[in-house]
């Protein structure tokens, strides 16, 4: 994206953040609703019920997944790629200081409730504070459409697992998180699939290459 960039491939450029918007988007956002809707079966019966009340905090901070994911395209390839290290330094700095003011506030009375609420407080503001100083090279209304449909994806898959875990509630713990994920892929992958998701075609042209070398 250096090259791209001061080799006068503006447009190059772009394609390049936009596409890793979308990249972004398609792989932590399912990963993120998952997380909150199987954190209350998954931490139980792998870490055992001493670690139930840990179950909130996982949930707080699956969010936190994606708003990284942004950052690094806000701060990495966009900021820091175009030599604009101190717009960078005094995002991460800004959100650092909301966050830790959020911590002193929020910790001595929910725990580390608290401090879990204060993280995704760090990474959300971090991308709005980077997302304002790139904010004049890229188009964030762009940007915004290449995420959409991966929101919309979640949100049916985080549906569906939703419904699974109320059916079943009670029931063997390992059933429920299997269907979940099945449920939760089915819902995500069916949507991209109808309205013909430029990430999931790639996907799918990069496994046949990948299956004809292996033949």
């Amino acid at each position: 994206m250096v090259k791209q960039y001061y080799r006068e491939k503006k447009e190059d450029f772009l394609l390049s953040t936009y596409f890793s918007f979308r990249f972004t988007a398609f792989t932590t956002l399912p990963l993120a609703t998952g997380l909150m809707v199987v954190a209350p079966t998954f931490i139980p019966l792998f870490l055992g019920e001493a670690f139930t009340a840990s179950v909130l905090n996982l949930q707080i901070l699956a969010p936190s997944l994606f708003f990284s994911g942004l950052s690094g395209i806000l701060g990495i390839q966009i900021l820091v790629t175009l030599g604009k290290n101190r717009a960078y330094s005094l995002s991460i700095l800004a959100a650092a200081l909301f966050s830790l003011m959020a911590n002193v506030m929020l910790m001595f009375t929910y725990g580390s409730i608290g401090t879990s609420f204060a993280y995704l407080l760090f990474t959300i503001l971090a991308c709005l504070f980077q997302a304002f100083f790139a904010r004049r090279f890229f188009s964030p209304k762009k940007a915004f459409y290449q995420i959409v449909p991966y929101v919309i994806a979640s949100a049916l898959a985080c549906a569906g697992e939703i419904i699974i875990s109320t059916i079943f509630l009670g029931k063997n713990p390992f059933l429920i998180i299997l269907l979940e994920v099945i449920v939760g892929a089915t819902a995500y992958f069916s949507y991209l699939f109808l309205v013909k998701d430029v990430m999931l075609f790639k996907g799918f042209s990069l496994i046949q290459k990948v299956l004809k070398v292996g033949n």
